[in-house]
């Protein structure tokens, strides 16, 4: 297999597969597992193939197999072929041959791109003929990729990541092609401007004038351009005309970036770390016993106290496929200028080119509801902390919150659209703090739950020992 994994990880993929024996060739591209009751002998590893013989102990018998990953150049490929050659000189046992050659053997196996000469294709079939190799008939397509790797798949999941990434791809280039580095063109902008401002002033003809109004719009456009990348930047979804100005933009990211910097942290014994490595080994100890929890019983007692609201026809409400019409609702009811995701694309993103993306997203959506998991390129989610008072000693005074992919937010908010129709129905119910009311207190969240009780001890405990099995479970 072609991992794209460092040759170290592949026990921990060994174990994982409940395999006995994994190894890999010398620049670790191809990694080899196999299953119980096989003897395995490394015949030959190069750096484009591994040969090893097989011995099945149940049936007693032995193969050979040689595992490919071609070089992409022609030149590189003769050592390959020559590999071949060698191993099948002396070929006594079964021989199988397969992986990825980089090549094919006629025009046929190919559709688009650029043509393919005879003179690419005829050293492999050489090889092929030489060594008596034959190819076995398949079943299914014939083209396993095209077009940069993308795979002829009917995983929705898989499909829509492809076309992102390549969306991604494409998007870079037009935007480095069109914009190019907008400061430094900027500057050479008002180089220009000063230049022509100059020539008019010693001629101010009309061509001239011309000249100098076009170098002038020119550089108010790249100044358009840098105000709408600070404005990106500040995430600024809400601001009147008066504050639409780069210096503006830019003092907010500026704010920001100085307000979350971490310079030193106390650990759990109180003691300062300042260095970046053992700052991040203790933001990585922090999170993982706060993300982490323990196995608890499902025969706790607290589940006696939950009556059964939920009807059968609230289940089939909240799990049948959502249609076109909701999930655009949910799409556009979210920010679209929040943070960027994981991925790159923000709710703008999605907003704008609904038109185009709709049946994709859509796709992705009833996958979800038909019951296949979400994979780590849907539900991958990167952590901010947000500093809970001004002066921050240890990862406790942070607060984290979650930066997902915009598509996950869109399939989250359709099951709280669900969710907030039958909790209407339930008798629960939001409410506002009126302005006359008395002020609370301490700061609440927006999802924060305030709690009101009698004012003794045993009250108290009683709710403090049902949040604290309350979190057991709900981990």
């Amino acid at each position: 297999m072609e991992p794209f994994q460092h040759q170290r990880q592949i026990h921990k993929y060994r174990r994982r597969l409940g395999m006995p024996y994994a190894n890999s060739n010398c620049n670790g591209k191809i990694w080899f597992f196999v299953e119980h009751n096989v003897d395995v002998k490394v015949l030959l590893d190069t750096e484009q193939s591994f040969t090893v013989k097989l011995q099945f102990q149940d049936f007693n018998k032995d193969m050979v197999v040689t595992m490919v990953y071609a070089k992409c150049s022609e030149l590189e490929r003769m050592q390959l072929w020559d590999s071949l050659y060698l191993l099948a000189s002396n070929m006594t046992s079964p021989w199988l041959v397969g992986g990825d050659f980089n090549v094919i053997l006629n025009e046929e196996e190919k559709i688009g791109g650029l043509p393919v000469l005879p003179q690419e294709y005829e050293d492999f079939a050489f090889c092929l003929n030489s060594c008596e190799l034959h190819e076995m008939p398949f079943k299914g397509s014939p083209f396993t990729w095209c077009n940069c790797r993308a795979v002829l798949t009917d995983d929705v999941f898989l499909s829509f990541k492809l076309k992102m990434k390549k969306l991604k791809t494409a998007l870079s280039t037009w935007s480095k092609t069109t914009f190019r580095d907008i400061f430094k063109q900027l500057v050479i902008r008002e180089e220009i401007v000063k230049i022509k401002e100059q020539l008019f002033e010693g001629n101010p003809s009309e061509e001239n004038r011309m000249v100098m109004q076009r170098a002038q719009a020119e550089l108010k456009l790249y100044l358009h351009y840098e105000e709408e990348f600070w404005r990106q930047k500040a995430r600024m979804d809400c601001f009147s005309e008066g504050d639409k100005n780069t210096r503006y933009f830019h003092s907010l990211v500026k704010g920001r970036r100085k307000k979350i910097q971490i310079r030193r942290i106390k650990d759990d014994a109180g003691k300062w770390l300042e260095d970046v490595d053992s700052v991040a080994a203790e933001a990585v100890n922090f999170f993982h016993k706060q993300f982490t929890h323990e196995e608890v019983s499902e025969d706790s007692p607290i589940f006696n106290h939950i009556p059964e609201l939920i009807r059968e026809e609230d289940n089939i409400l909240l799990a049948d496929h959502p249609t076109m019409e909701e999930v655009q609702k949910a799409l556009f009811e979210l920010n679209g200028d929040s943070a960027c995701d994981p991925d790159g694309f923000s709710g703008v993103f999605y907003q704008k080119c609904w038109e185009v993306i709709k049946a994709d997203v859509y796709s992705v959506g009833e996958a979800f509801f038909e019951g296949q998991t979400l994979p780590k390129s849907i539900t991958h989610t990167n952590l901010d902390l947000l500093p809970k008072k001004n002066v921050v000693e240890a990862f406790s005074d942070m607060r984290p919150i979650s930066l997902s992919n915009f598509i996950n937010k869109v399939i989250s908010r359709v099951v709280h659209e669900r969710l907030d129709k039958l909790l209407t129905r339930l008798g629960f119910v939001g409410y506002g703090k009126p302005k006359w009311s008395a002020e609370l207190n301490h700061l609440a969240y927006a999802d924060d739950t305030i709690i009101f009780s009698a004012a003794n001890n045993q009250s108290l405990q009683m709710i403090m020992d049902t949040l604290q099995e309350y979190e057991k479970i709900s981990g």
